[in-house]
């Protein structure tokens, strides 16, 4: 079986506020299922590894992020009973840590 394009086809951009305030959300429903499921520490993962910070065309700093289909209903099923929520850490500076040790990892195995 081959496979044409194995990017997830659902994009999303949020702004790097809503990036923090959705990473927060996920800790915070982690934290209130003590490990009973594990869609929240997988979607973590995810957020932390796989979003790409992006400049806008008005050059406002926001973060693309790519779905599978599955990864969105897992986010619908833990949306369902949270509601509004602070974020504690700035999950962007993160995110940008993480961009750039992958960056490098990328231009060492290249040499």
């Amino acid at each position: 079986m081959s496979y044409k394009d194995k990017r997830p086809p659902i994009r999303v951009i949020i702004t790097i506020e809503e990036f923090n305030k959705l990473v927060e959300f996920l800790f915070i429903g982690e934290k209130l299922f003590e490990g009973e499921n594990v869609k929240y520490k997988k979607l973590i993962d995810k957020l932390l590894k796989y979003s790409v910070p992006y400049i806008s065309e008005d050059e406002e700093e926001q973060v693309e992020i790519r779905f599978f289909v599955d990864e969105v209903i897992d986010f619908i099923y833990c949306f369902v009973n949270m509601n509004d929520i602070d974020y504690e850490t700035q999950y962007y500076s993160v995110l940008l840590k993480v961009r750039e040790k992958l960056k490098e990892k990328s231009r060492v195995q290249k040499k």
